[in-house]
């Protein structure tokens, strides 16, 4: 306990606030994985089946939503931080807390998942020909 106080002078003198930032960070960390996931996917599934030779071709949707993802896959955490402020303000009533930091979180992440879930759709379908090309072949070329 004395290696605690000497390196974190302030966490063990008030272990309470400690625990409190731990746990927001886990309900903020949770909550913006989540509602992520679900968006992320929701975006990855639409990118996938609206390029170009799938199976809902849409070329508006896609271009659209593929531009959307990729401006805000590029913007860092603290810019949209600060530009979302005002918007999360007027929503929860404040701009300090767990809350904003997951809707930042939800923004920043949900592109960025919905990128990778895009790519291994891509992947997915790519290897699902090389193999049904693989069992045509060793059925077809099988001696008899």
């Amino acid at each position: 306990m004395e290696f605690i106080s000497k390196i974190l002078p302030n966490v063990s003198a008030h272990p309470e606030r400690f625990f409190n930032s731990f746990v927001d960070t886990l309900i903020m960390t949770l909550w913006a994985g989540g509602i992520s996931f679900v968006i992320g996917l929701l975006f990855g599934i639409t990118l996938t089946v609206t390029k170009k030779g799938s199976i809902l071709e849409n070329k508006v949707i896609y271009q659209i939503l593929d531009k959307a993802i990729n401006l805000f896959r590029s913007i860092p955490f603290i810019i949209i931080l600060s530009g979302v402020m005002p918007l999360i303000r007027l929503i929860i009533g404040t701009a300090i807390g767990a809350a904003i930091g997951a809707v930042v979180g939800v923004i920043q992440t949900s592109g960025k998942f919905g990128h990778s879930r895009e790519q291994a759709h891509r992947d997915m379908m790519r290897r699902t020909i090389q193999q049904s090309n693989i069992i045509q072949f060793y059925c077809y070329s099988a001696p008899t």
